[in-house]
């Protein structure tokens, strides 16, 4: 059920009264359409209370008919005369009514089945009797407004019919434009949704809902908007104390209410609770939508004293139920704020947590980081290390091969020199070479000494002489290091 079947349903429930299965049924009859649901169900209702009424009539007519010998043609002909059109006198019930039981007062428009089938019988061609008896077993029967609700909507689905007027929010939309435009800005605000929607609110800031019944139609309309609505003492009282919807007998939902208020005078000012109110001020559960409270109508709404007097008078009958709302409503408020303010604290909390875990994440994120930094700083050393020392084992390792690989110290000749080496630890080196070898063959017998010593240059201090590496391949006379030389070892 999509969201705004539900309001349909809802709104229609709120104003009938109606189980949800049988509002769901109507409305489904109706083709969705909830004003036209709406008067179907109070033309069913309207039809049902005038029969039932003259059912419970005629039988009470039977039950008490005199036994003075007259006869039964004379005693429903009389029971006939004495039962004829009459519309009952309304008053404001004292007591609050349910809007979706029954009503009070009825409007009694039939007369006697009896005296009408005698009159039938009696009086009327067979043709006539046809066409009433079948008008009545429609009547009964409610086939008339199935067959309403059987031709009416598909016309209404395809367009065919006629467009009609604006309806609930819509409607007082229209209606306080309208009123601006006429009496200007001074009145009560007025609650621009559906009767539902206004039980609704009047149930949020515990106040009673005041309905406007009205007739545009009607020259005491005008009368009521100009001297009681547009008055600024009705305007102060009414939003103090009520949430005001305006309901128009030409709208479906203002026609409906008024039938279900059984209001006989227009204009009236209604005043209603919702339902849940009522029943929390009785310590119970009320069942209905609503409840009516009182009403000011006829002449008595055309006097803004009048009206501010008699909605004062069912204010102060009801006050206890308002002041009950309204501690259920600050408790409601206590505890609502209680709960904003325990959510906000978990919220709080929880915030500082995960900001907390959070912090936690990023140390433990830059400690793992740095852990992962150092354990890579310490394989690469390790590597380095590996391959440094790997590299002096090589060096060694080639050192002694190229030791190994010298020629031969020549005997002391003209063609020997003398080269004597003196190292960074002390160690002093001796040996001969012959004029004509290289100076690397010195340093390769040098490294063959001492293998594991750092590379090296050769330096001789009478005269102050640093032999370069590319000078390595010179001879030692060429160098002029010949006969003899004393050079000393400079770390490269």
């Amino acid at each position: 059920v999509s969201a705004m079947s539900e309001t349909a349903l809802e709104q229609l429930q709120a104003i009938t009264g109606l189980a949800q299965a049988e509002a769901q049924a109507l409305l489904e009859a109706a083709g969705s359409d909830v004003q036209m649901a709406i008067s179907l169900h109070f033309e069913q209702e309207e039809h049902r209370g005038q029969n039932a009424e003259a059912q419970d009539q005629d039988l009470h007519d039977i039950a008490a008919a005199p036994d003075d010998g007259m006869g039964l043609a004379d005693a429903l002909r009389e029971d006939d005369n004495d039962h004829g059109n009459t519309l009952s006198s309304e008053e404001t019930d004292p007591n609050p009514q349910n809007l979706s039981g029954a009503p009070t007062h009825h409007v009694a428009t039939t007369s006697s089945y009896f005296g009408w089938a005698w009159q039938v019988v009696s009086g009327l061609s067979i043709v006539s009797f046809l066409f009433r008896g079948a008008s009545r077993i429609f009547e009964l029967s409610g086939i008339a407004s199935l067959l309403q609700w059987v031709v009416l909507a598909p016309l209404d689905a395809l367009g065919l019919l006629p467009p009609r007027g604006p309806t609930g929010a819509a409607a007082v939309q229209q209606f306080s434009s309208a009123f601006e435009a006429e009496y200007g800005q001074t009145h009560p605000r007025f609650f621009e949704g559906t009767l539902y929607q206004a039980l609704q609110r009047s149930r949020q800031h515990a106040k009673f809902v005041l309905v406007y019944v009205r007739n545009g139609r009607m020259p005491s309309d005008a009368v009521v908007s100009r001297q009681v609505i547009s008055s600024e003492l009705v305007a102060a009282f009414v939003d103090e104390h009520f949430v005001f919807w305006i309901a128009d007998v030409a709208t479906p939902e203002g026609h409906a209410l008024r039938q279900q208020l059984r209001l006989a005078e227009l204009p009236a000012f209604a005043v209603l609770a919702d339902g849940s109110l009522m029943g929390l001020a009785r310590g119970g559960i009320s069942r209905a939508a609503a409840e009516l409270l009182g009403s000011v109508h006829g002449p008595a709404a055309l006097s803004e004293e009048t009206v501010v007097a008699r909605l004062q008078e069912l204010l102060n009958r009801f006050e206890t139920h308002l002041e009950i709302a309204r501690a259920e409503q600050n408790g409601r408020d206590h505890d609502r704020r209680l709960r904003e303010e325990q959510e906000a604290e978990y919220a709080r909390a929880l915030a500082e947590d995960q900001a907390r875990e959070l912090e936690e994440a990023a140390a433990a994120a830059r400690e793992a980081e740095e852990q992962q930094r150092r354990l890579a700083e310490q394989a690469e050393e390790a590597r380095l290390a590996e391959e440094a020392a790997a590299a002096a084992e090589r060096r060694v390792r080639d050192r002694i091969a190229k030791a190994s690989m010298l020629p031969d110290e020549p005997a002391v000749a003209a063609e020997a020199t003398q080269v004597v080496v003196r190292m960074p630890d002390g160690t002093r080196l001796s040996r001969r070479f012959l004029k004509t070898c290289c100076l690397q063959v010195v340093v390769d017998w040098i490294e063959g000494c001492q293998p594991e010593c750092e590379d090296f240059d050769l330096v001789s201090n009478y005269p102050r002489r640093e032999f370069a590496r590319a000078q390595r391949t010179s001879t030692l006379e060429a160098l002029g290091l010949h006969p003899a030389a004393t050079l000393f070892t400079k770390e490269a």
